[in-house]
């Protein structure tokens, strides 16, 4: 649960409504098991790399709560990485209403190539439609067939990456259903579930082949809102990952984590 931590210099607001930007230059990581800061071409796999990170972006956000953003991001000699986004709600009718999701990444070497020549970009969209306390969500996503998403300083922009796979791999087609629902009122708190099935297809042969896969995901969220734990969250998380097990490396196996967060005044 410790995150990636940066050292950086950025400028930027963050209005939630309106227009908001960031501009900066992010120099050096240091990853969630490492004890040091390495540089951010280092963490991209350059050897003895000690450049950083260049990016700009910029979100805008209307008043019916549409809300387009990109950022781009360069490491000189390294790739550039370029993200857009655009995600819209439809109020359908008495508490039901239907959200839109669509995201696109471009991503290629620039420069010296240090860590290779590639050229690739990933394709996500997702819609989800909510009527009182249950939501149910599909969702499909594209990877160039050059090379898998790059994502060495953190978490990627797919909306098909869930628990334990992130579906970006070379030439990976993948789709996804799933739901939401809220229980509401269980004693002193609320219980809520949600689960996912993700099915991500990659090339059986050639350079970019890679196992079939597809992930079973189920989440339970109980938070605490009264009495002396109020504040208290507690989460299950079960994942099964199903593996092709005729390509090399494909495993089945099975993930499971229990999280608590407690939010508390100290004195």
């Amino acid at each position: 649960m410790v995150p990636n931590t940066f050292e950086a210099i950025a400028v930027g607001n963050a209005s939630r409504q309106g227009f908001a930007y960031v501009v900066g230059y992010v120099d050096k990581i240091k990853r969630k098991n490492d004890d040091d800061f390495i540089p951010m071409s280092e963490a991209a796999g350059v050897t003895n790399g000690n450049d950083g990170v260049l990016m700009a972006g910029g979100r805008y956000i209307f008043t019916d709560g549409t809300e387009i953003a990109a950022i781009n991001q360069q490491i000189s000699d390294v790739f550039n990485t370029l993200f857009a986004k655009v995600e819209r709600s439809f109020k359908l009718a008495e508490a039901q209403s239907l959200k839109a999701f669509l995201q696109y990444t471009d991503q290629r070497s620039v420069g010296d190539d240090l860590i290779g020549e590639f050229d690739t970009d990933l394709l996500s969209g997702k819609v989800e439609y909510t009527a009182g306390r249950a939501t149910l969500r599909l969702g499909a996503s594209t990877t160039g067939s050059e090379k898998g998403i790059q994502k060495p300083y953190g978490n990627p922009a797919n909306y098909l990456s869930v628990i334990v796979e992130d579906f970006d791999r070379s030439d990976e087609d993948a789709w996804m259903i799933g739901g939401n629902y809220n229980f509401q009122r269980l004693g002193p708190g609320e219980f809520s579930m949600f689960a996912n099935i993700v099915k991500g297809d990659t090339p059986d042969a050639g350079p970019t082949a890679s196992t079939d896969q597809t992930e079973y995901d189920l989440t339970a969220d109980y938070r605490i809102n009264e009495g002396p734990a109020t504040n208290l969250w507690v989460r299950l998380r079960a994942a099964y990952i199903n593996q092709d097990e005729a390509v090399a490396g494909g495993d089945d196996f099975f993930d499971f984590r229990i999280i608590v967060n407690w939010s508390f005044d100290a004195l």
